[in-house]
């Protein structure tokens, strides 16, 4: 295998990563809004910090061997359209990610005072949904941008 096959399968290994933990982040979300229990809400919640990290190590990953891609081969340019796209999408998705980290951590702080009923206010406010939603139509665009590269001859 050469070094640009190694490197291109692990930037997919990575984005694979991402892509699963965002998934998981969705789907803790969605199942911390139907809880009524205490500790089911904890324990859904201590869910999210590995997901998190997950997330974390597939973002980098991706960017990093993205980039040592654009670098080692000719086939592509960090100037081209759709590589500026899928970085500023990505730097989207992250900050998103990021900042739904910071809202997991206060609905964690939140079950341990109040309990389960307060949870939903925190994770279903407006704010929490648009982010989430901001974060994978994000993690989407850059998904559609590595695979059809648009402007590619």
């Amino acid at each position: 295998m050469t070094r640009t096959e190694t490197l291109l399968v692990l930037h997919i290994a990575s984005a694979f990563t991402f892509v699963s933990a965002y998934t998981m982040l969705s789907a803790l979300l969605v199942e911390c809004l139907r809880v009524d229990d205490r500790s089911r809400a904890l324990a859904l919640l201590r869910l999210a910090r590995p997901a998190d990290a997950l997330a974390w190590v597939g973002a980098t990953g991706t960017l990093v061997f993205g980039l040592w891609l654009v670098f080692d081969t000719t086939i592509y340019d960090l100037l081209d359209g759709w590589i500026l796209g899928a970085l500023a999408l990505w730097l989207v998705a992250e900050e998103a990610i990021r900042r739904e980290d910071l809202l997991f951590r206060k609905a964690r702080q939140v079950v341990r005072a109040s309990g389960a009923a307060e949870l939903r206010d925190v994770l279903h406010s407006r704010h929490a949904i648009a982010l989430h939603v901001v974060g994978g139509v994000s993690l989407l665009g850059v998904l559609v941008l590595m695979i059809y590269k648009p402007g590619v001859g």
